[in-house]
């Protein structure tokens, strides 16, 4: 082969890649461009974990996920744990002592408990019941937000207080919990993602639609003529009922257990067949000490039921023969029985009457001394004496009062001279309003700024409609005496489960009828009722599978 075409040839196959050392090259070139780009791939993997692990064990899902969405409106898991833990929160410090009543175990989770309160066939558990509970308030409050979106209604100077108030007193508990921070004691009281921006968020918009509802509920008016209407349809629930009453109790006397007379016989028959008697043997159970107690059950009778039915009988007849007489001396007289009581009625609601006594009071043809004797099925007898009933058609009191209490010792009395203290200082206050151009208004500056009743003094110390039975009697008294003029001061001694002090009250002037004020807060609360279905109707709550990250916050001890 000559020089020439070997040289081509070397030309050749380093042009066609096949020379040796090139091939090499390129191989070496394509494994590490190849391992660049695993490696860079590899990188982002590890990224991209990084980043979702510190996403899922942070707050940020939950601020960030939506758990619960109404028409537009989207809740992430920490909204939800906020109005979750609030419906908790409220429920408990209103019931919170009876919970194990309740069936409500504060220290198991919520899913494991069976909810006894609940008539809802889709509500089991006390999850679901505060579950629930969240979901309506997210429902009313996304409508009524968009009602006052679309109706110009916005929070003022005076809301935006409110949610302050609400922020610095959870500020307050932070501190004197000893958390590290606000936001710290907000997940540690509603959920983890619960932080200062979530509750402000949802404080301003509970308070939004709480303005809504006010003002919603103000703008219905009714006439005189529909409140009387309504009324009438509910005076056997709203009319007053004074009556004398005495439950005679039939006795109980031993019975044989019916469940336990087949063993009974069994047990006998075992017991003649072991010992030749023809006797049955007695079912006895251990006591503490190793002694035997027979085990009787005891229940009323037809024969106990007529006993007390006869007494009953002899008590009313011995009332017809001397309606004069109280009805706590002619029971003591028949039964022979000197500590024998009759209970007193005064100005009870009907719908607070026991049932088994309701029909017969309210029947409309009822007669001051009608009497008469009811079965309480199964336990005895009612003799009933019909004093009165009260239409309700008087007219409520407005006033503004200033509280002074006396301070209590430490085993719960009051001392005279705490007392004689608490006297001399509204009388201290009764000699500044003297003193001065003796005004209302001059009342309620001095009200807002001594008295020591929380619900009115912010308010001047005003309740207005104040109807009977509200407020303690020496008040009424007051508000209610013959010939009260607007004007009129006083000083008043008052005293209830909890506090003995001194009220200074002025008497603004009549309030409304009550019984148009009974008619109209039912009125208003049914068209309200009415108002809410429809507004919310298309905001009905859906649950999203983020709801599941929910951790039930502070719920659980």
């Amino acid at each position: 082969m000559s020089a020439s075409t070997e040289r081509k040839k070397r030309q050749e196959a380093r042009a066609a890649g096949t020379d040796k050392k090139t091939n090499e090259s390129i191989r070496q070139a394509k494994e590490t461009k190849k391992w660049k780009v695993s490696y860079t791939i590899i990188i982002v993997v590890l990224v991209l974990l990084l980043a979702f692990s510190l996403f899922v064990t942070s707050s940020l899902p939950y601020r960030t996920l939506t758990a619960v969405q109404c028409s537009t409106d989207k809740y992430t898991v920490a909204d939800f744990e906020y109005y979750f833990g609030s419906g908790y929160n409220y429920f408990m410090s209103q019931y919170g002592s009876y919970a194990s009543y309740f069936g409500l175990n504060t220290g198991t989770d919520l899913k494991e408990q069976t909810c006894s309160i609940s008539e809802d066939e889709n509500i089991t558990t006390w999850y679901d019941y505060f579950e629930d509970m969240a979901l309506k308030n997210m429902q009313q409050v996304s409508a009524f937000c968009s009602y006052a979106e679309q109706n110009g209604i916005a929070l003022d100077d005076e809301d935006n207080a409110t949610v302050e108030e609400q922020i610095s007193s959870a500020r307050e508990n932070a501190d004197s919990g000893g958390y590290e921070n606000l936001d710290a004691y907000l997940e540690a009281t509603y959920g983890p993602g619960v932080n200062e921006k979530t509750v402000r968020t949802q404080l301003e918009r509970q308070v939004l639609a709480m303005k809504v509802s006010t003002q919603v509920e103000d703008s219905f008016t009714f006439t005189d003529e529909e409140k009387e209407a309504e009324y009438q349809n509910n005076r056997n629930d709203w009319d007053l009922y004074t009556y004398d009453y005495y439950f005679v109790q039939a006795e109980e006397v031993p019975v044989e257990s019916s469940d336990a007379s087949e063993e009974t016989a069994d047990s006998a028959q075992q017991s003649s067949e072991d010992t030749g008697s023809s006797e049955p043997s007695v079912s006895l159970d251990q006591n503490t000490d190793g002694s035997a107690e027979e085990n009787v059950e005891t229940a009323v009778t037809e024969e106990t039921m007529a006993a007390a039915k006869t007494k009953a009988d002899a008590i009313e007849a011995a009332y017809v023969e001397s309606p004069d007489t109280s009805l706590t001396d002619l029971v003591q007289s028949v039964l022979g029985d000197d500590s024998a009581n009759a209970t007193t009625e005064t100005d009870l609601e009907g719908s607070n009457i026991n049932e088994v006594m309701a029909e017969w009071l309210k029947d409309a043809s009822r007669k001051s001394g009608d009497s008469t004797v009811l079965e309480s099925a199964d336990s005895g007898y009612y003799v009933v004496v019909y004093r009165s009933r009260s239409d309700n058609h008087y007219y409520t009191a407005n006033v503004r009062h200033i509280l002074i209490q006396a301070e209590a010792s430490s085993d719960g009395t009051y001392s005279e001279e705490a007392l004689q203290t608490a006297y001399n200082r509204i009388q201290e206050i009764y000699n500044e309003f003297e003193s001065g151009d003796r005004t209302e208004d001059s009342f309620a500056a001095l009200a807002t700024q001594y008295s020591e009743d929380s619900g009115s003094a912010s308010n001047g110390g005003l309740y207005e409609n104040v109807y009977k039975g509200q407020m303690v009697d020496t008040f009424e008294e007051f508000c209610f005496a013959e010939g009260r003029k607007p004007g009129d001061t006083g000083i008043v001694e008052g005293s209830s489960g909890s506090y003995r002090g001194y009220h200074l009250i002025y008497y603004v002037g009549q309030g409304e009828l009550y019984s148009n004020y009974l008619a109209e807060q039912q009125l208003r609360s049914d068209k309200m009722s009415e108002w809410e279905t429809q507004t919310e109707e298309a905001f009905a709550p859906v649950k999203k599978y983020a709801i599941c990250y929910a951790s039930q916050g502070g719920t659980q001890s």
